[in-house]
C-alpha cells in the first residue's frame, strides 16, 4: 500500500519495534507503577530533583506529584518507599499562608513531624514525606523547594501514564 508512501515492510518494522520495546504491563500499569485503591504511584529514585523539577517530570508523564488523602494511603506509600525522603505534592502558598496540593485536591490529611512545618529561615515552602527504614511510620517536613529529592508521582487508575517507547532514533509517546 503506497497511500502514505510508506513501504509495507517499514510499517511492519515499526509495529514490531513498538511491540518488542513496549512496557510489560502488570495490573494494567506499566512497570514501575504500583496500585493502591483507585490510584497508581511511581517512586522516582534515579535522579534527585527540586520540587518543581519533580513535578514537571510527573506532569510530562500525564501524572502529578502525589496528594495523600488518608492515613491508610500514607501507610501504603511509607511501606512502598521504605527509608526514603521524597517530594509529595503539598506546597505552602505564601499569599494565603496555607498548604495546597499541586493537583488542587482539597487537603484532608496531614502528618507533620514534631515541630513542623517550621519554615526554617523563611525558605521552606515545599513538603517531603520521610519514612523510616522498615516503612512502618512516616512524617512530613517542610523543606527548601530547591533541595534535590526523590519523588512520588500519582495518577488515577483509569488514566494511563504517557509511556515513551524508543527504538533507534525514534521516540513514540503513547
Amino acid at each position: 500500500n503506497r497511500r502514505f508512501n510508506w513501504p509495507i515492510n517499514m510499517c511492519r518494522c515499526l509495529l514490531s519495534t513498538i511491540m518488542l520495546t513496549g512496557p510489560k504491563k502488570v495490573n494494567d500499569m506499566p512497570n514501575g507503577w504500583s496500585q493502591y485503591g483507585s490510584n497508581c504511584y511511581k517512586l522516582n529514585t534515579d535522579t534527585r530533583k527540586s520540587w518543581l523539577g519533580a513535578r514537571h517530570d510527573c506532569v510530562r508523564d500525564g501524572a502529578d506529584l502525589v496528594s495523600i488523602a488518608s492515613p491508610e494511603e500514607e501507610h501504603f506509600l511509607s511501606t512502598y518507599t521504605k527509608g526514603k525522603s521524597k517530594w509529595i505534592g503539598l506546597k505552602h502558598n505564601p499569599t494565603d499562608g496555607g498548604y495546597h496540593w499541586s493537583d488542587a485536591t482539597p487537603v484532608s490529611h496531614t502528618n507533620w513531624g514534631h515541630g513542623e512545618p517550621n519554615n526554617h529561615e523563611g525558605r521552606e515552602d515545599c513538603v517531603e514525606m520521610v519514612s523510616n527504614t522498615n516503612g512502618t511510620s512516616s512524617w512530613w517536613n517542610d523543606l527548601n523547594c530547591d533541595a534535590h529529592q526523590d519523588w512520588i508521582c500519582m495518577i488515577s487508575k483509569g488514566k494511563k501514564p504517557i509511556v515513551e517507547l524508543s527504538g533507534g532514533k525514534n521516540r513514540i509517546k503513547i
